[in-house]
């Protein structure tokens, strides 16, 4: 009821201010007979224009049409200056299609005649009988332009006022927003005013038609405002076309919505997984961070902003206090006056929406057109980015194990060796390698190595903490990074081993155990300065210091195990463990394709147990140097286990590799071993070669070698060497 009583006496007086307006204007209106109709009819047209394009002042936007009653008082008439204005306010709301209450139609009108009435009773008042000569500028005019134009001004603001008042809807700084945006427009009048009145002097026809500039004048700001503010928005985005960080596009979708609307605060907000709650990507500046529930808006809540989400049209609150909509405006405790909202949508898809924030009311009229551009680039922007992090997360995970990757642990590593320079705090890596994997394979199959792979790894996951990663390292290695030094390194990687040795993994009724795994840990900056030392490190200590002295335990890096690390003791020839760790670079280099060739000498078992082991190892050494002499630089030897050794050559066809094949067994067979009592063994070697192609990891090379070595040994030799 006092709602409806409020808005019955707001209409009221509204009502009454208009006809009294309208009442003065027309008893003026015989005062026009003075002017040609085409002077008057010429004068109205450009108030109405004036009104009707406002001119892009900072924040706000200024008319420019306090030129003409402020020029009319002084170079023509009090009449002029109240019918024309009060007339150009009646006409502009039609020609422009603003949709107002008639009251309010008509209180604007009345309200500027009387302020304009008050202004020209101020205007002689101050000036007296003193008029502009021909030829200068009289400064008591000067002053009563001055003072008058304040007049029109607080007149006119008390009649907005008092009907706020009545309406209850009087907001403080609403007064404080309407005061300086046409204080502004005052400011920029005067000089206008001035001319307008020194050219009506001479010549008092053609004073009006000098002033139609003044239209151009108020269109050019505009273009020029437009035409700045979209090519801010396109750098921006062509800045954003190569990004995909969802927050880093965010962040300069944000800060160019306020630059170019002048926004108090910009919000980006981007939907949840659910895509039932509105979360705050970037909030801009970041000294409004405390304005805003970080929580996010949820679906729920209803509100202003998911109801113009849902639409899928932008949406403006001019003033957020006389909207029944805003229930959930984002923000936390503080007032914003006015908001819009602007859908970034893709496809049909939501994918979220900017939100401009003021502190003034009416703040965002003018800036449709541009935010619409921004918001439907940016939901491209994003959109594009989900899918490239889409993309990359299946790049860095593996497929068998879902756990992540070594290209993904690669970076990850590099990123917390930076983090830990600057932070000074530890970081260890273990690699884990399950024992007799390949045993396993053979016995169970590939179908159940891979689930033992799956399971051992959602165990390692569950154990290794929140604040650490685990990765497949390759094949049947895994790989955890941990923010903590070695000996609480070593205490959770020992839980690790101890629990694998315990896991049962289910597999089609069946249960597998006995799994075990020897793991290697290194620290920074404990044992490494940087990510490659450390990796090679942890390996070292896994291959040496736990596979090489009797697997299912975990040990820590030490210098002893650098010695053994890149070099067979025996032969001189890589370790296998260093052309797993080499084969892994070079595959990040790009190079994915390779020949392997693998070599096993035949019988010799029956050397050793014939001539004794130092001739079989004497055998072993020459054989070495005879592949190292025909090697070039970039192809890998190493001595793959007892009497077998592995040769591995980038980018080679199958006719090249089986060349190169043909000549290393000629050379080893040709060549004659002698040894002690003038006895001269004849060895010979058996072979198995082949080429893999895009091949993606090192694993699936390893793979290919353990089964081409598993077809050597079934081969049955029955010849014996010849002595």
């Amino acid at each position: 009821m006092l709602q409806r009583d409020t808005s019955k006496w707001s209409s009221s007086l509204e009502w009454a201010i208009g006809i009294l307006g309208v009442f003065v204007a027309v008893w003026y209106l015989p005062g026009l007979t003075r002017l040609s109709i085409w002077t008057v009819l010429f004068l109205l047209v450009l108030a109405i224009v004036l009104e009707a394009i406002p001119v892009p002042i900072g924040k706000t936007e200024a008319t420019l049409i306090f030129v003409i009653p402020l020029g009319l008082v002084a170079a023509y008439s009090s009449s002029a200056a109240i019918c024309v204005l009060a007339a150009a306010e009646l006409l502009t709301p039609f020609l422009v299609q603003k949709r107002r209450k008639w009251s309010t139609w008509l209180f604007n009108a009345g309200q500027y005649a009387l302020s304009a009435y008050v202004m020209a009773l101020v205007f002689h008042l101050v000036a007296g009988q003193s008029r502009v000569a021909a030829d200068s500028l009289n400064w008591r005019v000067v002053v009563a332009v001055i003072v008058s134009g304040l007049t029109l001004m607080i007149v006119n603001h008390l009649f907005i006022t008092t009907i706020l008042r009545v309406r209850r809807n009087f907001v403080r700084s609403d007064l404080v927003a309407l005061v300086t945006n046409d204080g502004l427009s005052l400011l920029a009048s005067f000089p206008f005013v001035l001319f307008f009145i020194v050219a009506a002097g001479p010549l008092p026809v053609l004073a009006p038609v000098l002033m139609t500039p003044l239209a151009f004048i108020g269109q050019l700001f505009r273009l020029y405002r437009r035409m700045t503010v979209l090519r801010d928005i396109h750098t921006a985005v062509l800045k954003l076309t190569s990004e995909f960080d969802i927050d880093t596009i965010c962040e300069q979708a944000a800060s160019t919505a306020a630059r170019v609307t002048y926004a108090d605060a910009v919000s980006v907000y981007t939907l949840s997984e659910e895509k039932d709650v509105l979360m705050p990507s970037i909030i801009y500046p970041t000294t409004a961070i405390h304005d805003f529930n970080l929580e996010g808006i949820p679906k729920s809540a209803g509100g202003v902003i998911w109801s113009i989400v849902e639409s899928g049209t932008w949406g403006y609150v001019p003033h957020t206090k006389h909207d029944v909509r805003v229930k959930d405006d984002g923000a936390n405790g503080r007032e914003y006056l006015s908001l819009a909202v602007f859908p970034m949508q893709t496809r049909g898809e939501t994918q979220g929406a900017i939100v401009l924030y003021s502190l003034r009311p009416y703040a965002f009229g003018e800036y449709q057109e541009y935010l619409q551009v921004l918001s439907g680039q940016v939901a491209v922007l994003i959109e594009n980015a989900k899918l490239y992090q889409q993309l990359q997360e299946q790049s860095w995970h593996d497929g068998a194990t879902g756990l992540y990757n070594y290209r993904f642990l690669y970076e990850e590593l590099e990123r917390w060796i930076r983090d830990a320079e600057k932070t000074q705090k530890h970081l260890s890596l273990a690699v884990l390698d399950l024992d007799y994997f390949k045993k396993f394979n053979d016995t169970y199959g590939h179908l159940a190595g891979d689930a033992v792979l799956r399971s051992v790894g959602v165990l390692l996951s569950g154990m290794a903490g929140s604040d650490s990663i685990v990765a497949r390292y390759g094949g049947e290695e895994f790989a955890v990074l941990m923010p903590v030094g070695p000996e609480l390194a070593n205490e959770r990687v020992e839980a690790m081993r101890v629990a694998i040795a315990r896991h049962v993994v289910d597999f089609q009724g069946y249960q597998l155990q006995g799994i075990s795994v020897s793991a290697g840990i290194a620290s920074y900056p404990d044992h490494a300065m940087d990510d490659r030392d450390l990796l090679l490190k942890a390996d070292s200590a896994m291959y040496w210091g736990a596979k090489e002295r009797g697997r299912n335990r975990v040990a820590c890096y030490s210098p002893e195990f650098d010695a053994q690390l890149f070099v067979d003791q025996l032969t001189g020839l890589y370790t296998y463990h260093f052309v797993n760790i080499r084969l892994r670079e070079e595959m990040e280099k790009g190079i994915q394709s390779w020949g392997a060739l693998c070599i096993d000498v035949e019988n010799f078992s029956f050397i050793n147990s014939a001539f004794g082991f130092g001739v079989g190892d004497e055998i072993l050494r020459r054989v070495s140097l005879i592949l190292t002499e025909c090697l070039r630089t970039n192809e890998l030897a190493c001595r793959f286990g007892g009497d077998e050794f592995l040769v591995l050559l980038p980018g080679v066809s199958a006719h090249e590799l089986a060349a190169i094949a043909l000549r290393l067994k000629r050379a080893v067979q040709s060549f004659r071993f002698e040894f002690a009592n003038n006895v001269v063994i004849s060895v010979r070697i058996r072979q198995k070669l082949d080429v893999v192609e895009d091949v993606g990891e090192s694993g699936a090379v390893f793979e290919l070698v353990g089964q081409m070595f598993a077809t050597l040994n079934d081969h049955v030799v029955s010849e014996l060497p010849s002595v």
